[in-house]
């Protein structure tokens, strides 16, 4: 076999894995995130979020259109698929090139054919298994395609490389900057690539002098810029008639000028009329400077050509479809659409810049952190603080961990998990997954080896090839910690972030292959054979790829993962005709967009997001538009009024009045239809205070809260519908704002605005229906019918869910546990078992363990309805987690924001659903009275203790006074659960008929006093009495709401 053979067997067989391995793992259908959105405009080609992507929008449509079979969303996801194997294919490639300009020969033998096209083969591979990028390739996302577009213009760089001396070598560069371009219309990772390519250009074609690298690495910058924000956002601006430099106020200088727009064409017919030029001049004089002006001008017009694909975002703006977000219809909206102006500006400096309070509460662990003043601005800065946060945070945790997962392992699939070396801590380990269903997968280590290889590769590089090593170390840096940096992420994220650096990790990958490489070439030296050679990759592919693959498989395999699909689904299966559902967070929306748009599942339903409800252009969408043929969404037109919503997008509505009030009148066949004991009309009213005051006098309103506050968005719309259509608020969002809480009823997953008080009860029979009727197949329908999709969260282990995809089974229990609740409170037993037990059923308790909070729940549920059986496996359940607690007080809670510590000092002062309290109910149920009391014990003591101490205080505030009350309560509280602890289980033995049982536990019960504390030891008195009363036969019983108790009396 000849070289050419097996360094086309190894691509081969590089691209076959991949892609093998992809279509193994790819989601079946729409993913959470960004995905439902991409994956929804891909098919209808709509615009989603800025700065938007046509080029992949077009290319997941492709996909949509030429696979005829098959989930819409599954085809779409092929996408990322088929790009990430392509991109396996050129990282082969590219690194067989780096290595052949490195040894400065290719493979003229079998063994110089195994050693460069084996080794490049491993690094390949590697990339292959790694964690980011296999992430990146079984969804609907951008970043596959990106890194696609990355590897494509490093392989372009390399065969300019290999090609600079002979004529026509400039075509690639100019392929390079029309693929530049292009890439714009997927992400902008590939531009990043512009400083190793100049680079390359400079050490190819001039000898290194000092001066003339520093003109390099100007002419660079230039050349960044004049690309971005150059191409990307000022040839936008400029076409619209602005010039994109800032005011005071934040707008453009010059805005809508007829001779900015002229003089913008003219530019660009300049550079092709130069292109022309210079092309005729270099044919006839072989003229130096025309070859440049030829080349640069050609560059700019090619890669113009290839930012051309935005057009698709104008084009289809105009054409109105339902996903329209920021309606770019023109230049001058394109313009702010591709600045992303609805998200904000962050600033570099300080790094800890945003006065919210989510982020706020981190700042001062860095570091003191200093306010800035009413205008924004930071007098004084803490500099230690911001570099403290800078390479603490952004560097090591939001790029350096994850360069660690990707290579050395990680410790869990947790939310801000550390990495996994040979060493780590085992205690962190157990922390972070407890409570994980996953937690036997965890550590996931590749033992460093990963690391190690790409160490060796990257000496390696440098010792044999300085400038190019150097060149490929620029990029790694670019597309890794310099783009963190650049980013700017505040603490903490909604989700980790390290799809953004697949591109670095595939330069590490090619550092892989070259310590293969390096390791062949050192062992080479003593005896060159191709046996060694072959055993060396081998090894080499069972110690990198291999183990890389056999830690990633569980965790990277979605086939099972259909909760972006059933979430939605089940949320839209709630509601009545009509009906218009607010949501607010990413997760809660987007799929149910895709569901609407892409699976046709209840296009009545119009959804409010409420993360958007704040831009104008939304709320103008929401009065105006019908996608789908849903109705419109009426609003106050002197509220709301077109002009001033085209007008600009400033979130706000001005107003002089300092309150605004939102009243109306329900008529009475609208009430009956909610209570039918109410025969006559209602009114309402809803009151809206301003934020504040502008200089003009005019008082200051959001147009809407997304945090669930009051917002005037909200109240218009209910206003204006009147009950005429139904209102929902998704079980995902409910609102914080007091005067519409107690309007909410449940029905299903969505909370149901309504004009009498139901204070959060439920509607049972629309409830009940959802649950009667649960799905675990395919099949679904997409006309109004209440139901649920419950698919692969049972026991069958069929699916892997993230950190992200549990919080959706937080939900679901949520609804479970609460519509149990209700049916106890209606005192119906029977349905608050049947619930309960429906839950466990599709939702395993044991593959999903369940936090605290809920265990408790669910036991004291099944205890007060009867169900003995159930109650004492939950009982065990709140046990086992309680004393989890008590032996590592640093676990983390799941559903309390809280640490052990706190929780204790609440149980402290009277709080019951703390750890002591839930043992001794477990304790109780499982009729382990003295292990209920022992543990119960303890709280007394530390309670007594506490207040002891509290006394001996010179504090004497009110609020100790207030503090020390409250342990005196919570000490005759635990008083009293010691001693109901023994009388309830006295009790159930006596009046079962077994007095003998019943009196010998009375005994024991005194006897358990003999070495306790003497204030406790008033309850014996009632205990004897007791024992005398069970051997005269006299005990009475009482019922409440403990259940079977003795009269104490």
């Amino acid at each position: 076999m000849n070289s050419k053979l097996y360094y086309k067997l190894f691509g081969a067989l590089s691209f076959i894995i991949s892609l093998i391995t992809y279509l193994f793992t790819v989601q079946k259908t729409v993913p959470l995130w960004d995905c439902g959105e991409f994956s929804a405009a891909s098919v209808w080609q709509q615009v989603p979020h800025p700065p938007g992507a046509p080029l992949f929008l077009m290319l997941g449509k492709l996909f949509h259109f030429i696979i005829p079979f098959g989930d819409p969303g599954w085809r779409v996801n092929l996408a990322a698929v088929f790009s990430s194997a392509f991109t396996i294919l050129l990282l082969y490639i590219i690194t067989v090139k780096v290595i052949e300009h490195l040894r400065k020969s290719k493979a003229e033998t079998l063994s110089d054919s195994l050693w460069i096209y084996g080794s490049a083969f491993v690094g390949s591979i590697a990339f292959v298994f790694s964690d980011t990028f296999w992430f990146n390739a079984v969804e609907s996302e951008v970043y596959a395609t990106s890194t696609l577009f990355t590897a494509l213009v490093i392989y372009l760089m390399m065969r300019w490389n290999e090609e600079a001396d002979n004529p026509g070598h400039e075509r690639y560069l100019i392929l390079i900057a029309y693929i530049i371009g292009l890439s714009t219309g997927v992400h902008l990772l590939a531009i990043l690539t512009i400083f190793s390519i100049t680079l390359l250009v400079y050490f190819r074609k001039y000898p290194f002098k000092i001066k003339s690298f520093i003109i390099t690495l100007v002419l660079t910058l230039v050349i960044f810029f004049i690309v971005y924000p150059g191409v990307v956002q000022y040839v936008p601006a400029l076409l619209a008639g602005d010039i994109p430099i800032k005011d005071a106020s934040g707008g453009h200088i010059v805005k809508d000028n007829i001779f900015v727009t002229i003089l913008s064409f003219l530019i660009i017919v300049a550079a092709v009329i130069a292109v022309i030029i210079s092309y005729r001049k270099i044919s006839i004089r072989n003229n130096k400077i025309a070859s440049i002006v030829a080349l640069s001008c050609t560059c700019f017009v090619l890669m113009i050509f290839g930012y051309s694909t935005y057009t698709q975002i104008l084009l289809r703006s105009n054409a109105n479809p339902p996903m329209n977000e920021n309606s770019p219809k023109d230049f001058d909206a394109l313009t702010r659409y591709l600045g992303r102006e609805q998200y904000g500006e962050s600033k570099y400096w300080p790094r800890r810049y945003s006065t919210e309070s989510r982020y706020i509460r981190h700042y001062n662990e860095y570091g003191k952190w200093y306010e800035p003043n009413d205008a924004g601005e930071f007098k004084k800065i803490n500099f230690s603080g911001e570099i403290n946060y800078l390479f603490k945070y952004q560097i090591y945790h939001m790029y350096i961990r994850y360069f660690l997962w990707n290579f050395v392992g990680r410790l869990s699939d947790v939310q801000d998990a550390g990495a996994a070396g040979p060493i780590y801590d085992k205690t962190e380990l157990n922390r972070l997954n407890y409570k994980n269903p996953y937690r036997d997968w965890f550590p996931i280590r590749f033992y460093a080896l990963p690391l190690l290889f790409g160490l060796v590769g990257l000496f390696f590089h440098f010792s044999k090839d300085k400038r190019m090593a150097t060149i490929y170390l620029i990029l790694f840096l670019f597309l890794g910690v310099l783009a963190a940096i650049q980013q700017n992420q505040l603490r903490p994220q909604p989700r980790e972030r390290d799809y953004f650096y697949a591109g670095s990790f595939m330069i590490w990958a090619m550092w892989i292959a070259l310590g293969v490489y390096a390791i062949i070439h050192w062992l080479a030296s003593v005896k060159k054979s191709t046996p060694i050679i072959a055993i060396i990759l081998i090894v080499s592919t069972i110690l990198v790829p291999i183990n890389m693959a056999v830690g990633g498989w569980k965790i990277h395999d979605r086939t099972g993962n259909f909760q972006g699909f059933d979430f939605s689904y089940n949320l839209l299966q709630s509601l009545e005709k009509d009906a218009i559902l607010f949501t607010a967070g990413d997760n809660d929306t987007f799929p149910l967009w895709w569901l609407q748009d892409v699976a046709g599942v209840r296009r009545d339903v119009r959804i409010v997001n409420l993360s958007l409800g704040g831009t104008k252009w939304y709320v103008y969408q929401l009065r105006h538009n019908q996608p789908w043929g849903a109705k419109t969404i009426p609003l106050d037109t002197n509220l709301f009024s077109d002009r001033e919503l085209l007008n600009n997008d400033i979130g706000i509505i001005a107003s002089n009045k300092p309150e605004i009030f939102f009243n109306f009148t329900v008529n009475s066949d609208d009430v009956a239809r909610y209570d039918t004991s109410i025969h006559n009309s209602i009114d309402l009213s809803f009151k809206l205070k301003a934020l504040g005051r502008m200089r003009s006098g005019e008082f200051v309103y959001p147009i809407c809260d997304n945090d669930g506050g009051p917002n005037p968005l909200v109240y218009d719309i209910i206003k204006q519908l009147n009950f005429k259509r139904p209102v929902y608020f998704s079980i995902t969002a409910p609102p914080s704002d007091n005067s519409l809480q107690p309007y909410l009823r449940k029905e299903g997953l969505a909370y149901r605005v309504c004009p009498v008080k139901f204070n959060g009860n439920y509607d049972t029979k629309i409830t009940d229906s959802v649950i009667s009727n649960i799905k675990i197949k395919d099949e679904y329908t997409t006309t109004p019918e209440y139901g649920m999709k419950l698919r692969n969260m049972d026991d069958n282990k069929k699916a892997y869910y993230d950190d992200p995809h549990q919080r959706n089974l937080y939900y679901y229990r949520l609804f479970f546990v609460d519509y149990a609740e209700y049916k106890l409170k209606i005192l119906d037993s029977t349905g608050c078992i049947n619930v309960l037990d429906t839950m466990n059923k599709y939702i395993s308790p044991d593959y999903f363990p369940m936090s605290l909070i809920f265990e408790r729940r669910v036991m004291e549920l099944y205890h007060n309805a009867g169900a003995e059986e159930q109650a004492k496996r939950f009982a065990d359940r709140v046990k086992q987690t309680c004393e989890d607690y008590f032996k590592d007080p640093k676990l983390p809670f799941v559903g309390y924001p809280v640490t052990v510590e706190e929780l204790t000092k609440y149980e402290m002062m009277g709080n019951n659903e703390g750890l002591y309290n839930s043992n001794y109910l477990a304790n109780i149920i499982l009729e382990d009275n003295i292990e209920a009391k022992n543990k119960i014990l303890e709280l007394y003591r530390i309670t007594k203790d506490y207040y002891q101490k509290s006394l001996s205080s010179a504090n004497r505030s009110k609020e100790a006074s207030e503090a020390s009350f409250r342990y005196q309560f919570t000490l005759m509280n635990i008083k009293d659960k010691i001693l109901k602890a023994d009388r309830d289980l006295i009790s159930k033995h006596y009046f079962a008929g077994n007095k003998d049982k019943a009196l010998a536990l009375a005994q024991d019960a005194v006897k358990w006093y003999d070495d306790k504390e003497e204030d406790l030891k008033e309850n014996l008195s009632i205990l004897n009495k007791l024992i005398e009363d069970i051997k005269n036969g006299v005990l009475t019983k009482d019922i409440n709401n403990s259940g079977t108790v003795i009269d104490l009396n």
